[in-house]
């Protein structure tokens, strides 16, 4: 399942970067939750990508193609689900789309 909304272009709010065609993928189960956990962490915090059921599966091209490049081992995010925490979480955003792209693709360069 996409989290990206599809109808909106550029679909993360922005041209920059190479992200305006991006597509969220989000594996869910029968009552469309991510997780089958929820914790204070959910609300208050941050929290492991090892707990979605999304984590460490494979992800298929729904088109063919070929592969020109591919780029591993990128460190992977805590996750935020609540206002709490996304709201703080997005502030840092401006900053790293002033350093550039290579702040935008490689967290550990902040």
């Amino acid at each position: 399942m996409g989290a990206t909304p599809d109808k909106k272009i550029p679909s993360h709010g922005t041209d920059r970067f190479g992200v305006g065609y991006a597509i969220d993928f989000m594996a869910v189960d029968s009552q469309n939750k991510t997780s089958r956990q929820t914790s204070w962490r959910t609300v208050l915090s941050s929290e492991s990508p090892k707990i979605f059921y999304a984590f460490g599966k494979p992800i298929y091209s729904p088109v063919s193609g070929r592969i020109i490049s591919i780029h591993n081992g990128e460190p992977d995010h805590e996750a935020y689900r609540s206002l709490f925490t996304l709201i703080p979480y997005a502030v840092t955003q401006m900053k790293r789309v002033r350093q550039g792209p290579k702040a935008i693709g490689c967290k550990e360069q902040l």
